[in-house]
């Protein structure tokens, strides 16, 4: 990402009428000579719009089996969110999602009422393997003004006790959905590049460079950028990557807790495990 270059005379850039960056009181320092400062923020401009939000929440995933639809099970809630993504996607593009529970629109989602509503919708397999459909509720809750944010600013008295927090949640978000086509968003945390920055394959883990981009308002709107690195566990055929960090130690019963911590939550599709109705999809090994 290419950095801004902000150079600072002693005069100081002047921030608004009869204002200006404050300056040391004494006369020690570098006064007189051009200081470069490295600066990771950039001035946003909001415009003055209401937008509407709504709660989504996945109720159950279903796959189909001889013309019946069977529960599939997940440890955790927000395991069974990630297949939300492919329905939202198919909502107006002018909707965005926070990874979570919240989806905000810039105009109503049609036959979406306070009231709420539940749903049936088909979604793409990751293991391709088997025809999904995830139920999930959606309703509207209210709406979130981002003119509530540039009132903020430009008032002179105003103080963290009544910031605007949806209005930046809001505005955080859509930065976010903005970006999902060259980055990768996991839930609500930061956006990684695709490619690894560096594979530590007999560590299962692998590690991918990311940022975390955030609007802070103070005497004006600023988006920070900052850098982050997460190490995610590797892709692969599963024993040949326990294989790689355990060696032989992974058939001694010592290991196995250990193993145990390492594969926790992993969806894992073996091929060449078949039964007369099709294959076993893993979801939680002990």
């Amino acid at each position: 990402m290419e950095v801004e270059i902000l150079t600072v005379e002693v005069t100081g850039p002047v921030l608004a009428a009869g204002k200006s960056l404050p300056k040391r009181p004494d006369r020690g320092g570098r006064i007189g000579n051009a200081i470069t400062v490295h600066v990771n923020c950039w001035e946003a401009r909001i415009a003055d719009m209401s937008i509407y939000m709504y709660d989504i929440e996945a109720l159950k995933l279903f796959k189909i089996a001889d013309g019946k639809k069977i529960g599939m099970k997940f440890e955790k809630p927000k395991a069974l969110r990630e297949f939300l993504r492919p329905v939202i996607d198919r909502f107006p593009g002018d909707t965005f999602y926070d990874g979570g529970r919240i989806v905000y629109s810039i105009r109503p989602l049609k036959d979406v009422s306070t009231a709420g509503l539940i749903r049936e919708e088909s979604v793409p397999d990751p293991t391709n393997q088997d025809e999904l459909f995830v139920k999930y509720t959606i309703k509207r809750v209210g709406e979130v003004s981002s003119g509530a944010l540039a009132s903020y600013v430009a008032n002179p008295n105003a103080c963290t006790f009544n910031i605007p927090q949806d209005s930046i949640n809001m505005l955080d978000c859509a930065v976010k959905w903005i970006n999902r086509v060259n980055f990768l968003n996991f839930g609500k945390t930061a956006s990684f590049c695709p490619q690894p920055l560096q594979e530590v394959r007999n560590k299962l883990f692998v590690i991918h460079r990311g940022f975390f981009a955030s609007l802070r308002p103070q005497w004006k709107v600023r988006l920070n950028i900052d850098m982050v690195h997460k190490a995610f566990f590797p892709s692969g055929n599963l024993a040949d990557i326990l294989h790689n960090k355990y060696g032989d130690n992974m058939f001694s019963p010592t290991t196995w807790r250990a193993m145990s911590r390492d594969i926790e939550l992993l969806r894992v599709e073996a091929s060449h495990y078949k039964n007369e109705q099709g294959k076993f999809h893993l979801f939680l090994m002990k």
